[in-house]
């Protein structure tokens, strides 16, 4: 799919990581991730004063300039991420294990690897493990996006 998607009148505090978002699928920081799953409670409560400011300008920007598939609900947020994802094999296996790690608290290597692995392999995996959708889910995001451990481990 080519994206023909116009930057100019994003928020300039925006503009690289809905770039990143929209052309390699990669998810944003906390605020912005609340904003493309359309979640205002979660937006706001994670919002600096700027963001705050810019939450309306990048609504509209969204709503006017932004693949409709790509935001709008967690569904759309998640399949945009995950879209066209082909893990390797052996990637299960090392989710499994930075699940276990995670789980166990031993993060020191956790946040590294899970750069070399796909999101969906390690919210399968955490699924595996005994975690809801949901919270596999946003654990993955904490994990991806710099959220602390207290963070995921409260993400239900």
């Amino acid at each position: 799919m080519e994206l023909n998607v116009n930057y100019d009148n994003c928020p300039a505090k925006f503009q690289g990581g809905m770039r990143r978002y929209i052309e390699n699928r990669f998810p944003g920081g906390h605020f912005l991730n609340a904003v493309l799953r359309n979640d205002l409670t979660d937006a706001i409560s994670h919002a600096d004063s700027t963001s705050l400011e810019l939450l309306r300008p990048l609504v509209v920007w969204l709503y006017n300039e932004a693949p409709g598939e790509c935001w709008g609900d967690e569904e759309s947020f998640i399949n945009w991420v995950e879209y066209n994802q082909e893990p390797d094999p052996t990637d299960m296996d090392v989710a499994l294990e930075l699940a276990e790690s995670w789980i166990n608290g031993n993060l020191s290597h956790v946040r590294d690897e899970l750069f070399r692995t796909h999101m969906v392999v390690m919210r399968e995996a955490l699924m595996e493990k005994g975690y809801s959708f949901k919270k596999a889910a946003l654990t993955c995001e904490h994990l991806f996006c710099g959220g602390s451990y207290q963070e995921a481990c409260d993400a239900d």
